[in-house]
């Protein structure tokens, strides 16, 4: 039986492995990213699909996308996103002006 239909697990430990195992596979690397609206919306319905089965909000039921992530506390992913990459570049900023990251994010091509 799938984790989010389990009746044996709380509401509260499902949206706690939401947020630690699949947020976490979901957004590796997504500092570096081109985000389109495409991929924006990818992210989002992805969101949506999977709170809606850990709260049990079937498609007969009308309810904005954005009350699923208030009752969970969730921001939406466009806002971790820019969060992780203001992070990263704080990261790369702090680093000697000599690093690799440093050098590669001030590098412009030729032409």
């Amino acid at each position: 039986m799938p984790i989010w239909k389990t009746p044996n697990i709380s509401t509260h430990t499902k949206i706690r492995i939401f947020r630690s195992n699949v947020l976490s596979v979901l957004l590796y690397g997504a500092e570096c990213w081109k985000m389109t609206n495409s991929l924006e919306q990818r992210l989002e319905v992805f969101q949506n699909k999977c709170l809606r089965r850990i709260l049990k909000i079937f498609w007969p039921n009308f309810i904005s996308n954005e009350d699923p992530r208030g009752r969970t506390w969730l921001e939406p992913l466009n806002t971790i996103i820019r969060e992780r990459r203001w992070r990263w570049l704080g990261h790369v900023c702090r680093r000697p002006p000599e690093s690799l990251i440093k050098r590669a994010l001030r590098w412009t091509p030729q032409g």
